[in-house]
């Protein structure tokens, strides 16, 4: 059965390790309940995004295709609107990655070049670090025995990237959401105001003409 409304496309790239797998289970992290998660407090109603095929536990994906079927346009409509928003965010993080692939190289690429003797390694092994993908023992830990005092840059780039900038994408998207859903409800408001104006007008009119 076609299932009515309209359907947005999701690219999706992520590391999977924490992942158990695409599919929805109870208590485990999944790709599919992560998504779900995010998209609900988008659409502020519960939905469940359907994918393109079924990973296992700990499989990366680079432009996994999923779906989720809005019911109007005005969702839609919410969702788009939200995008223009994280340009800036988006922005940041790029200036953040830069400044910190510049300090890291400049810091550690003599002892690591493998990871930190160009500019392009550096933000690929800092990119590495933000999405938590063997971070510790793989990357931070042998830097650490080098340079102890390393742990001052690591710290505070883990911190800024990982939580307080994703969690800043979060609110935009959910201010700009909550924004045209207020924008919304004004218009249904003044709508509803103007047609019982214009009802009382009627009303006020036929007592006219039964005086």
């Amino acid at each position: 059965m076609k299932e009515p409304g309209i359907k947005l496309r999701i690219d999706l790239a992520y590391v999977g390790t924490h992942f158990y797998g695409w599919q929805y289970q109870p208590n485990r992290r999944t790709v599919q309940g992560d998504l779900a998660k995010c998209l609900e407090r988008l659409l502020q109603r519960p939905c469940r995004p359907q994918g393109s095929g079924r990973t296992d536990a700990g499989v990366h994906a680079l432009g996994q295709v999923a779906h989720v079927t809005v019911n109007t346009e005005s969702e839609a409509e919410r969702i788009i609107r939200a995008l223009p928003g994280m340009a800036s965010v988006f922005l940041l993080m790029g200036i953040i990655f830069y400044i910190g692939a510049v300090m890291a190289t400049k810091l550690f690429g003599a002892s690591f070049p493998e990871w930190f003797g160009t500019l392009g390694r550096s933000l690929y092994t800092l990119f590495q670090i933000m999405t938590l993908e063997s971070w510790s023992m793989g990357i931070v830990r042998p830097v650490l025995a080098v340079y102890p005092y390393s742990w001052a840059f690591f710290v505070p780039f883990i911190l800024i990237t990982t939580f307080a900038v994703v969690n800043l994408v979060v609110g935009l998207i959910v201010n700009s959401m909550q924004d045209a859903h207020s924008e919304e409800e004004t218009a249904q408001t003044g709508a509803y105001r103007d047609e019982v104006l214009e009802r009382l007008k009627a009303i006020e009119a036929r007592l006219d003409e039964r005086r």
